[in-house]
C-alpha cells in the first residue's frame, strides 16, 4: 500500500512562531525532538490486509469463528528444541526478519488441499522528501536562497503499510502534523525538519533543509566620473552603476536613456554619454538580484553639454574695415568675450602670429609696427568643451597722413613767406598709404579750426599763420604744418620821373594844359609796393605796342605824347597811369 503526503497552508499562529524563532541564532536553538510513535499491527479496513511490524513477534492462535472476540487457542511449537535455529522461537514467538509479503501454508495430507495465509511484514520506515516551488532559487557556496512566493511541500511514501502521518518542524519548534503546502513569506533563514510514520509505527529519520528567503531588492546607485559640474556632464563624462544586495546577491543591473523601451545590461564598465545629443537626458536604471527581486526603477536627470562656448572678438578704439582689410592703430585694444549656454566659460585663449596659445586675461594692444597681425582665439567651458579656433587678421596703421598745399592763382614765396592775393585759392591734398585719409583740417590766423573741403581764398589783406594737418581713418593725426601767408590786395605805386624840368606849359587844341619838355628828354619809370614788391613795369606810347620798361624812354622828336604806364606786383596786383606832355625845342 502506498500513501502520499498531504499538504496544508500555515496559519497565522505558525507564522508568529516563525518570527519568534527567527530572532534566535541558529547555533543557539534547541531543536525539538520528533514525536513518539507506537509500534502496532495495522489491518487495512478496505481489504483486511494485515501489516505486521518486524519488531513485534508473531504468535499463532486457532479460533472457531472469524468474529471479533471469539475464543482463540495459542499453538505451541513442538519442534525439537535442539534443532538448530529453532530454539529461539520456543518462548518468544516468531521473529520476522524480512520485509514484505509473508505466507503461512496449511497442507491437508489426506486431500492434498493447500491453504496459504498471507500477511505483510513492515520494518522499513517511509521515505520523506521536501520540495520548493513558486519562487526563484539560487545556490551559493554558503547558502541556498529563494525569492518571493516560496511554497514548501513535504512528501512521503511507504511501499508496504503506507504512510500514516507526516510531521514537520520550523526553526526547531515542536513537530506538527503536515497537511498541506506552506508559504515562507518572511525574509529570514529557515530550517525545516520533517519525517513520516507508516501505519505500523515505523518512523523515518528526521531530515532537515536549511535555506534563506530573500525578499529585498538590490540597492543601486550611480556615480558620475570624469569632467562634470553638478548635473551638467561633458561628452567624456561617464556614469558608473554599483549595486548591493545583502542576501542572494545582484544578478544584473539594467539601464536605458530617456524614453527607450529596451533595457541594456550593465557590464561593470562605465557608461559613456558621448553618443547622446546636447541637452537634458534621463538615465533610468534598476537591478535584479539572483532570486528575481527587482528594484524600483531609479532615474538620474542630467544635462549633456556638448556645445563649446561662443567667442566674440572686438576692436576697441581706432579701426577701419575696407573691402578686404581691417585696419587698427597702436591705440586700439583687442577685446575677447565668450559666453556658454550651460556650464559656463572657464577660460579664453589667444595667440598672435604664433602657434602657442596663452591665457586671455584682459584686453591687449598689438605691437606698434606697420604689419599684419593674425590673432587666433578660442574658449573652453568648465567641462572642457573647446570652441573652434577663430582667426582675425588686423593690419596695423601707425603712420600719419602727409598733407601738401598748393596755391591756385597768383602767389609768390620768399624767405619762407608766401604772398597771395584775394583771388588766390589755397588747395590742400593729403595721402595715406594704409587706412586712407578721412579728414583734413586747418586754422587760419585766429579763426577757429575748420574742416577742409575745397580750395578757398583769403579775402582780407594781412599777415596770417596758416596751419593744416590730416587725420587718417584710424585717427593717426599728422603733425601740424605751418605756412606764413601775406594777403596783398594793394597794387604797386607808379613813380614816373623826367630827366629835365618842363620849360613851360601850353594849352592844346582840346583845351588841355600840358607840360612842355625839350627834345631828347628821358622819362624814368619806377614803382613801389608795400608788400609783395613789384614784378615789372610796362608802357606804350600813343596806344602803340606795350613794352616792358627796362631803360629810360627817350623822346627825341617834337610832338604831343600820351605815355601809358602799367605796373604789377608779384601777386598780380596792377596799377596804371597815363602821362600827357609835349616835346618842343
Amino acid at each position: 500500500m502506498k500513501q502520499n503526503g498531504l499538504v496544508f497552508k500555515i496559519g497565522l499562529s505558525l507564522c508568529a512562531l516563525f518570527l519568534v524563532y527567527s530572532a534566535l541564532n541558529a547555533a543557539d536553538r534547541i531543536l525539538a525532538p520528533p514525536m513518539k510513535h507506537e509500534i502496532r499491527v495495522y489491518v487495512d479496513p478496505a481489504n483486511g490486509d494485515v501489516f505486521w511490524p518486524t519488531t513485534l513477534p508473531i504468535y499463532i492462535r486457532l479460533t472457531t469463528s472469524p468474529e471479533e472476540g471469539a475464543p482463540s487457542f495459542l499453538l505451541k511449537n513442538i519442534s525439537k528444541a535442539n534443532k538448530e535455529g529453532l530454539e529461539k522461537y520456543l518462548d518468544t514467538g516468531i521473529k520476522l526478519e524480512m520485509n514484505g509479503n509473508q505466507f503461512i501454508r496449511w497442507y491437508n495430507y489426506v486431500t492434498k488441499d493447500t491453504m496459504i495465509l498471507k500477511f505483510s511484514a513492515d520494518g522499513v520506515p517511509p521515505v520523506c522528501t521536501i520540495q520548493f516551488s513558486n519562487a526563484p532559487k539560487f545556490i551559493s557556496p554558503k547558502s541556498t536562497f529563494y525569492g518571493k512566493g516560496l511554497k514548501c511541500t513535504v512528501g512521503s511514501n511507504d511501499d508496504v503499510s503506507g504512510v500514516r502521518k507526516t510531521y514537520f518542524s520550523i526553526d526547531g519548534l515542536e513537530f506538527e502534523p503536515y497537511n498541506d503546502e506552506f508559504l515562507c513569506s518572511k525574509e529570514k533563514e529557515f530550517s525545516v525538519r520533517y519525517y513520516a510514520v507508516d501505519m505500523v509505527g515505523n518512523a523515518s529519520a528526521v531530515e532537515e533543509s536549511k535555506f534563506e528567503v530573500d525578499l529585498t531588492s538590490p540597492t543601486t546607485k550611480h556615480t558620475v566620473e570624469t569632467n562634470f559640474a553638478g548635473t551638467v556632464l561633458s561628452p567624456n563624462s561617464t556614469i558608473r552603476l554599483t549595486s548591493e544586495d545583502q542576501l542572494a546577491g545582484v544578478r544584473q543591473i539594467f539601464y536605458n536613456f530617456d524614453d527607450a523601451t529596451e533595457n541594456q545590461p550593465y557590464n561593470d564598465k562605465a557608461i559613456s554619454v558621448d553618443a547622446l545629443s546636447d541637452g537634458e537626458h534621463t538615465l533610468n536604471y534598476q537591478a535584479v538580484d539572483r532570486v528575481d527581486n527587482q528594484e524600483t526603477p531609479l532615474s538620474y536627470v542630467f544635462y549633456l553639454d556638448k556645445i563649446p562656448p561662443t567667442v566674440n572678438i572686438e576692436l576697441e578704439g581706432d579701426q577701419y574695415r575696407s573691402t578686404n582689410q581691417l585696419f587698427a592703430s597702436s591705440r586700439t585694444f583687442v577685446v575677447l568675450q565668450a559666453s556658454d549656454n550651460k556650464s559656463g566659460v572657464k577660460r579664453i585663449e589667444r595667440g598672435v602670429n604664433a602657434k602657442d596659445f596663452t591665457l586671455y586675461e584682459d584686453k591687449f594692444q598689438l605691437p606698434a609696427s606697420t604689419d599684419d597681425y593674425k590673432i587666433t582665439y578660442r574658449a573652453a567651458d568648465i567641462l572642457g568643451n573647446m570652441s573652434e579656433t577663430n582667426t582675425l587678421v588686423v593690419h596695423m596703421d601707425v603712420a600719419a597722413p602727409v598733407t601738401a598745399y598748393k596755391f591756385i592763382g597768383s602767389n609768390y614765396q620768399q624767405r619762407g613767406i608766401n604772398w597771395i592775393n584775394q583771388h588766390t585759392q589755397i588747395q590742400l591734398t593729403a595721402a595715406d598709404k594704409e587706412a586712407g585719409v578721412i579728414l583734413i583740417r586747418y586754422k587760419l590766423g585766429n579763426d577757429p579750426v575748420a574742416d577742409y573741403s575745397a580750395p578757398f581764398s583769403v579775402v582780407n589783406e594781412g599777415k596770417y599763420d596758416f596751419q593744416y594737418w590730416a587725420i587718417d581713418r584710424v585717427n593717426n593725426q599728422e603733425q601740424e604744418q605751418t605756412l606764413k601767408i601775406i594777403v596783398d590786395n594793394t597794387p604797386p605805386e607808379i613813380m614816373p620821373n623826367f630827366s629835365v624840368s618842363s620849360i613851360r606849359s601850353e594849352r592844346t587844341k582840346d583845351e588841355q594844359m600840358l607840360e612842355v619838355y625839350p627834345r631828347n628828354t628821358s622819362v624814368f619809370l619806377a614803382s613801389t609796393d608795400a608788400s609783395a614788391s613789384s614784378a615789372g613795369i610796362w608802357y606804350s606810347i600813343d596806344g602803340g605796342t606795350e613794352l616792358k620798361y627796362e631803360t629810360p624812354i627817350v623822346f627825341a622828336k617834337d610832338g604831343t605824347y600820351s605815355l601809358y604806364i602799367r605796373a604789377r606786383d608779384r601777386v598780380d596786383n596792377e596799377t596804371t597811369k597815363t602821362l600827357a606832355f609835349v616835346i618842343k625845342d
